[in-house]
């Protein structure tokens, strides 16, 4: 009789304790995670709930929302516990598992707060009466009445049969003839077998399913009613034989880690089933006695028999005393043979002691191995797993972990079919398959894992199986080299290569490759089209024999020396003629281009050829047109000098001739003004008015008029022109003008540069003036004036917030009298913009506007200057801007 101190050690401690109020979807993940049959449920330090893997099937086959629900909704409240101190022995403890039918009792201490959980495993770890596990048959313990289903039926209906029927598993199989037969229950759509060892057909068992296996599908979030049972079942099964004993069906159960034993007979057919609660069954306090008291009537029996062996040994007593004359004659023999013997145990101690050292030394260079083994193990550059016949981790290194972004407790809690791809499954069932059937020894795949983020992870994967000494399926051993990155170059690779082939053949060059000697390796589709030949008629030959150089002689001898050249490094490039189908010919720009490798050696040579025969015949054209068009722009010049000269005289010459009738208008309407006023209606005065402010508007127009054609004749003194200066000038000789407005002025450095000092005065009065005067509706106006640097040299600009202009009529702005807006919005004569472009022109530059109506305008102009100053004034000026 086992004490309650023994009992103890078999108490289950590592327990896992939540809340009441844990949702049951976080319940499950635990318990699939660490493998536990249950989970406590504790409330302020107290047991107030068992939820078990039979709940989950329970709440599986109910089809109720899990996400919605909190583990005290499914919970077992009613509960049976047993205080730590009220353990009496080991027997009282199964008599309480049978008396309330449950397979889980929760030991707590004097507080109730649990301490342990005891299963029918943790107490068959303690119960290990070898003697009478090894005199029962399985036979004789196993259940025969077993439910099983077909490989069609899906996970959520085997769920309802677990649930409906409180078992722990099912077992899937195939139908066998035989001389058994099985009764039938309906199940929705599909149909349940309970098998019974007095039926007269019998099934074949090809895998099983578990209340364990339903948590980690739950766990994994499957689709319970889409999943057949063929694709998450447990198999290869393990099956036991009815003859075999207790004791093997225990070593089996621990050696492989599982808690249920499918039994067969000699022919492969489902017997029963062995679970736990079986072997608890067989250690029944009456079944051991009964076992005990069969013991004891053998015990008499050989007590009888040995009663009479000692008559009979006494009668022997008798004839030894008989006998033991001769044994005394016969000892000096034997002592002689004795030292004889003595010699030679001698001998065979000295080689057993060699021979234990070398069992020592063998012993030391074994663990010596191992421990090169285990860190070979763990610090390989690839993954290394050992998976269970079921498919479960059994062992992993850490470059595993890394590859699918798992810790190693995570990994180890996990199967092998669940991280794997869906579309690698089945090629690898079928490598297991033969795998264990021994068609093959070893297999390697390119196989897809799924990482713990989602993702999916390509690896280089080469399993093996090792057996046990009896020759039995033991563990698989897989190593996986992660080829992710390989798999992305190889796709990069093909797309590259895919790419460059079609640009290679669709352009419209003529392109090739040739080795350094001229042999032909490559040629595209547009060059093979022009001399209607295929790719094989010319690959392996020197390329001068090619039908594009048939047209003579010369040709080809031009081309091997140019083949020689470019063969010694040099990029040759020359014009010729080219044959092409239907006696066509072109010209092209043929060049050959040396390709080095790393030792500067011509690997290759590139042929390249662009058809210029339009070019060609275009240049002559141009040519042509080109002198012709520098014979009529010679012509134009001229003529256009002459007229501007003419223009300019006569503008100057009426500029003059105005001015005295001018004066003379002016001078007698004043007269009329100030002798005859009193006489003189006011209409008449009003027509005077009106000539008094037309002469002095006609005689600014001659002004700006004489101005205009002075900008043509006046010399420009070139120098270096302060450009800040200038601005601050002409901003204080318009200050007076516009006193009475607010104005916010923003100027950035102006860069000197080279003009003539009173042009560029003028320009800066013509801008400003312009900007102050279009945004004087403005309540405040605002003036910003700077300078830029791009690729030709440097731009300057003045920008305004007035009432802008429509882009549409750009090109009127700096023609002479054009103007945008109407002389009552703005007064104006419309020539100050012309000049400023003639100042502009005359020092090499150019002058534009930007704008936008009601948005302001921006004038920019550029200046004719030195190329290399003005760059290096701008590459100043940017630095200054930036700093």
């Amino acid at each position: 009789m086992l004490t309650s101190l023994t009992l103890e050690q078999g108490i289950d401690r590592n327990i896992i304790t939540i809340p009441s109020n844990t949702p049951v979807t976080e319940a499950i993940t635990a318990m699939s995670q660490v493998r536990a049959s249950c989970i406590l449920v504790v409330e302020q330090q107290q047991l107030v709930g068992i939820f078990t893997e039979r709940d989950v099937v329970k709440v599986t086959a109910s089809q109720m929302p899990l996400e919605q629900l909190n583990i005290s909704q499914l919970m077992t409240a009613d509960l049976v516990t047993l205080k730590l101190t009220e353990i009496i022995n080991t027997f009282s403890v199964l008599s309480l598992l049978r008396q309330h039918s449950i397979r889980h009792l929760p030991i707590v201490d004097n507080q109730g707060y649990p301490v342990g959980i005891v299963t029918p495993h943790s107490i068959r770890q303690v119960l290990k009466p070898t003697d009478l596990l090894k005199l029962r048959l399985v036979a004789e313990a196993m259940t025969t009445k077993v439910i099983y289903i077909p490989t069609t039926i899906s996970v959520f209906e085997i769920s309802q049969i677990m649930a409906k029927n409180r078992i722990s598993c099912v077992v899937i199989a195939k139908e066998g003839e035989h001389k058994q037969r099985a009764t039938e229950e309906k199940l929705g759509d599909n149909l349940a077998k309970t098998f019974s060892s007095s039926s007269t057909k019998s099934p074949i068992p090809i895998g099983i399913i578990t209340e364990r296996d339903l948590v980690q599908f739950q766990a994994l979030g499957l689709n319970l009613s889409q999943t057949q049972a063929v694709e998450v079942m447990s198999t290869p099964l393990l099956p036991i034989l009815t003859s075999q004993s207790l004791w093997d069906a225990h070593e089996r159960m621990h050696r492989h880690r599982i808690r249920r034993l499918v039994v067969v007979d000699d022919c492969g057919l489902l017997a029963g089933i062995l679970t736990q609660t079986n072997f608890l069954q067989a250690l029944d306090p009456n079944e051991m006695y009964l076992t005990i008291q069969t013991l004891q009537q053998q015990t008499e029996k050989q007590t009888a028999q040995l009663k009479q062996i000692n008559k009979h040994l006494q009668e022997e007593v008798a004839q030894r005393w008989q006998v033991e004359e001769a044994l005394r004659k016969a000892q000096e023999c034997l002592e002689q043979k004795i030292q004889t013997r003595t010699v030679q145990l001698a001998e065979a101690n000295v080689r057993l002691r060699q021979e234990i050292k070398e069992r020592k030394n063998s012993e030391a260079s074994l663990r010596e191995s191992q421990e090169q083994f285990r860190v070979t193990f763990e610090q390989a550059a690839v993954g290394i797993v050992h998976v269970g016949i079921e498919g479960h981790f059994l062992r992993v290194n850490s470059k595993f972990c890394d590859i699918l972004g798992y810790t190693l407790e995570e990994m180890l809690s996990l199967n092998c079919q669940s991280i794997t791809h869906p579309d690698d499954l089945e090629t690898e069932f079928e490598y297991v398959r033969r795998m264990l059937v021994g068609e093959i020894k070893a297999y390697s795949f390119e196989k897809r894992y799924i990482r713990k983020d989602g993702s999916y992870v390509w690896t280089n994967m080469t399993t093996s199986l090792a057996h046990h000494t009896s020759g039995e399926p033991k563990y698989f051993i897989a190593v996986l080299e992660d080829i992710s990155d390989r798999k992305g170059v190889e796709s990069a690779l093909r797309q590259s290569e895919s790419k460059f082939r079609a640009i290679f053949d669709q352009t419209f060059q003529f392109i090739g490759l040739l080795q350094p000697d001229g042999i032909v390796l490559e040629v595209n589709k547009t060059a093979l089209d022009f001399a209607a030949i295929q790719l094989a008629d010319i690959v392996g030959r020197p390329f001068w024999q090619a039908p594009w150089w048939q047209l003579s002689p010369q040709t080809q001898q031009q081309l091997q020396a140019a083949i020689a050249q470019a063969a010694s490094g040099e990029f040759v490039r020359y014009p010729v003629n080219l044959w092409g189908a239907g006696d066509r010919t072109i010209t092209i720009d043929f060049s050959l281009k040396p390709v080095k490798d790393e030792t500067e050696q011509v690997v290759l040579l590139i042929p390249e050829g662009r058809d210029i025969s339009e070019i060609k015949q275009a240049q002559a054209k141009i040519q042509q047109l080109n002198e012709t068009l520098e014979q009529r722009i010679t012509e134009r010049t001229a003529q256009l000098e002459a007229a501007n000269k003419e223009l300019e005289a006569f503008s100057y010459s009426v500029s003059h001739d105005l001015r005295a009738p001018l004066r003379a208008m002016h001078g007698f309407s004043d007269i009329l003004n100030r002798r005859y006023s009193s006489q003189l209606s006011p209409r008449a005065k009003h027509y005077l008015e009106r000539i008094e402010v037309n002469t002095k508007k006609m005689s600014h127009l001659i002004d700006d008029l004489l101005t205009f054609s002075r900008l043509s004749r006046q010399p420009l003194h070139k120098q270096w022109v302060d450009m800040m200066a200038i601005v601050r000038e002409v901003f204080q000789e318009l200050d007076e003008q516009q006193a009475r407005r607010e104005i916010e002025i923003e100027m950035t450095n102006l860069p000197p540069c080279q003009a003539d000092p009173a042009l560029l005065h003028q320009v800066w009065i013509n801008l400003i003036s312009n900007a102050l005067k279009y945004s004087s509706q403005r309540k405040i106006a605002q003036i910003t004036l700077g300078c830029k640097s791009n690729k030709n040299g440097l731009v300057y600009y003045i920008k305004d917030n007035g009432v802008g202009f429509d882009m549409r009529y750009s090109h009127k702005l700096f023609g002479v009298f054009q103007r945008l807006h109407t002389e009552e919005e703005f007064e104006g004569t419309g020539v100050g913009l012309a000049n400023a472009q003639r100042i502009i022109h005359r020092h090499g530059g150019c002058i534009w506007a930007e704008a936008k109506i009601n948005q302001g305008a921006t004038f920019y102009f550029t200046l004719e200057g030195d190329s290399a100053i003005d760059q290096q004034l701008g590459e100043q000026f940017s630095r200054s801007s930036a700093d």
